[in-house]
C-alpha cells in the first residue's frame, strides 16, 4: 500500500495539540486573545475600562482609548508597557505600541 507506518504511531497529546495550535490561522486567533488578556492584566481594570480595542498588526499593538488624558499619560510609559506585555506573554510579541 505504501503508507508510512510512522503516520499511525501513537503520539503524546501535548505534541498533537502543539501541532494543531501551531497552524497559522489558529495561532493568530489565539495570539489575539492572549494579547487582550495580557493588556487587561498588565494595565489593570481601570485602564481596561477606558480601552475600546486592542489589535496586533505585524508586532505593532494598536490600542484605542476613550480618554485623551489617559492616552497622554500612557504615552510616557510606552516602552515599559511593551516590556511588561512581552513579559506577561512569555515571548516578544509586541515591538511597538500605538495609541489611537
Amino acid at each position: 500500500m505504501g503508507t508510512n507506518k510512522k503516520e499511525y504511531e501513537p503520539q503524546k497529546l501535548e505534541a498533537v495539540l502543539q501541532q494543531f495550535v501551531g497552524q497559522k490561522p489558529l495561532k493568530k486567533g489565539i495570539t489575539k486573545v492572549r494579547i487582550a488578556k495580557a493588556w487587561e492584566i498588565v494595565m489593570g481594570k481601570n485602564v481596561q475600562a477606558y480601552t475600546d480595542q486592542v489589535e496586533l498588526i505585524d508586532k505593532r499593538l494598536f490600542v484605542q482609548l476613550r480618554s485623551a488624558p489617559l492616552k497622554n499619560e500612557l504615552l510616557f510609559a510606552k516602552e515599559a508597557i511593551v516590556e511588561k506585555l512581552n513579559e506577561q506573554l512569555g515571548e516578544t510579541v509586541v515591538t511597538e505600541l500605538v495609541f489611537r
